[in-house]
């Protein structure tokens, strides 16, 4: 097998620099579309079943096409290939803030999702590449904590964005951060090296196929809350994730030049990396989707300063991110994920306990502590699943734990909002009757779970109005505490995933199939 060499930068805390802003500005817009689409809404005049693909349609784009992305960067180069994400990102970001229509919003905003799944895989390939082993764990640490604060961000930044300008410059702010990023990137991001027999035509019957698992994954995912998970979309969407996803494997396994190469699966470091991802940071991101529709919905605070809620965890990342990194340096993999999985874990257990009046300086400190144990968890995981790849695999290897943290996401979502709908089903007719609600009434209320799993109240007769809200509310309290105390069992569950991951671990070589090595070419 054919080695990737890369050729280090000398500057490699500036193409830190540069590509964690390329990926802070990606992750912002994954969250940014939230705020906007009141806006968007009344000027596009649209409704809210059209509405909710502004942001679907770039988070589907981006989760479907990572692993692709990250194969094409190990081919091709990451240099090249983080270059034409941050250009089409930004040329989509414009066309997104020009949009006329619904139509043309959503096919762009695709498009951006596309070109934003070449930047973050592509990203985590130059600093393999860039920095030298005994600093890769810092590297990657602080660059995952820009990731995930470009989401917490991206609410707070949108708030105040559209406080003084429309929707549209919510946008059209990627267009000078975007050309900061390029112009740095181009004087201290060097060129790749890479052997001739390493581009190989890519599997495009595989990438088909892949994306189309994880389309029908992350749409059940979406709407069984909602729907229900019984209903003919959910199980057509699950029977499309599991049809497509078997002849996926199939294909992998015959394949000479797998997309997704199966050996990855065989790592046990791996295997635990992907699943810390998917579980800690899908349930930490749940969370805090929850108490945010909870301080809005129930607390009664504007967008913007729920969004405020999340500064002291985007201020957790900053500090821990890099600290979480130089634990990992000096002590191995295992105590930053094992002190950040009790971290969450008395986060989401304090936060099981929120009702009607818990005061802002007991939600914060609890924020804080999952913010902070996120920061330790999800950035070692993805340096174990990258530092355990062979370095030629690197984009590959970025793009399944990105992949799984964004489906992660999707998961601590659905299934915290399923729990929190059970129990709305359980516990709202008892509210009603305490507050005196005629069974008519809460009888016109069972086909609206949907809005009361989000803490919303459908409008009722003026005569109850007061009483089924305090019902609802009450409802939504009951689930939404059974579902943080079950995302907080879950993640101290995750505990036992640590066997799998190694005190310490050396560098892991290229393979080669041959005993000379190959004369290497050099490419962007």
């Amino acid at each position: 097998m054919d080695q990737h060499v890369p050729t280090r930068s000398g500057s490699p805390w500036i193409v830190l620099g540069v590509v964690s802003t390329g990926v802070l500005m990606e992750a912002m817009d994954a969250s940014i579309a939230t705020v906007a689409n009141p806006s968007i809404a009344a000027d596009l005049h649209t409704g809210l079943d059209t509405l909710q693909w502004v942001v679907n349609a770039y988070l589907i784009a981006q989760a479907v096409l990572l692993i692709a992305a990250g194969n094409l960067g190990d081919r091709f180069g990451h240099r090249r290939v983080f270059f034409i994400g941050l250009v089409g990102f930004v040329t989509a970001s414009l066309l997104v803030a020009l949009s006329g229509g619904m139509i043309s919003l959503i096919a762009f905003r695709l498009l951006q999702g596309a070109f934003g799944a070449m930047l973050l895989p592509s990203a985590l390939g130059i600093l393999r590449g860039t920095f030298p082993a005994d600093q890769l764990k810092l590297a990657i640490s602080v660059f995952m904590g820009a990731f995930v604060v470009g989401g917490v961000l991206g609410p707070v930044v949108g708030g105040l964005v559209l406080n003084h300008a429309g929707w549209r410059w919510v946008f059209l702010i990627n267009v000078p951060l975007g050309a900061l990023a390029l112009v740095l990137g181009l004087l201290t991001i060097r060129r790749n090296r890479i052997h001739d027999d390493t581009v190989r035509p890519m599997d495009l019957s595989a990438v088909l196929l892949l994306a189309l698992t994880l389309l029908g994954l992350l749409v059940g995912l979406s709407q069984g809350p909602y729907r229900g998970w019984t209903s003919p979309v959910t199980l057509a969407s699950y029977a499309v994730a599991i049809g497509f996803g078997t002849l996926f494997v199939l294909r992998e396994r015959a394949a000479r030049a797998p997309l997704l190469p199966p050996h990855l699966f065989r790592t046990r470091p791996i295997i635990a990396a992907v699943l810390l991802t998917l579980l800690v940071g899908g349930l930490a991101f749940g969370s805090w989707y929850y108490v945010i529709l909870y301080l809005q919905n129930i607390r009664d605070h504007s967008p913007l300063a729920a969004g405020l809620y999340l500064l002291p965890v985007t201020a957790a990342f900053v500090v821990g991110s890099p600290l979480g990194g130089l634990l990992n340096q000096r002590f191995g993999s295992r105590t930053p994920l094992l002190t950040g999985l009790v971290l969450v874990g008395a986060g989401l257990g304090g936060l099981s306990q929120l009702d009607g009046t818990t005061p802002g300086f007991v939600i914060w400190p609890l924020l804080v502590a999952t913010g902070l144990g996120t920061s330790f968890v999800t950035p070692t995981a993805m340096e174990v699943i990258v530092g355990n790849t062979p370095e030629k695999m690197a984009g590959v290897a970025s793009g399944l734990g990105q992949t799984a943290l964004l489906v992660g996401n999707a998961i601590g979502v659905s299934g915290i909002g399923t729990i929190i709908a059970a129990g709305v089903r359980g516990s709202l007719p008892d509210h009603l009757a305490d507050q005196g609600v005629p069974a008519g009434v809460g009888a016109q209320l069972s086909g609206a779970v949907g809005q009361l799993a989000e803490g919303r109240v459908p409008a009722v007769s003026p005569e109850f109005g007061t009483a089924v809200r305090s019902a609802a509310h009450s409802a939504f309290l009951d689930g939404l505490q059974v579902g943080l105390l079950v995302a907080c069992l879950t993640v101290s569950a995750c505990v036992v995933l640590l066997i799998a991951v190694p005190r310490a671990r050396r560098a892991v070589p290229d393979r080669t199939d041959t005993a000379q090595p190959p004369i290497p070419r050099t490419t962007a």
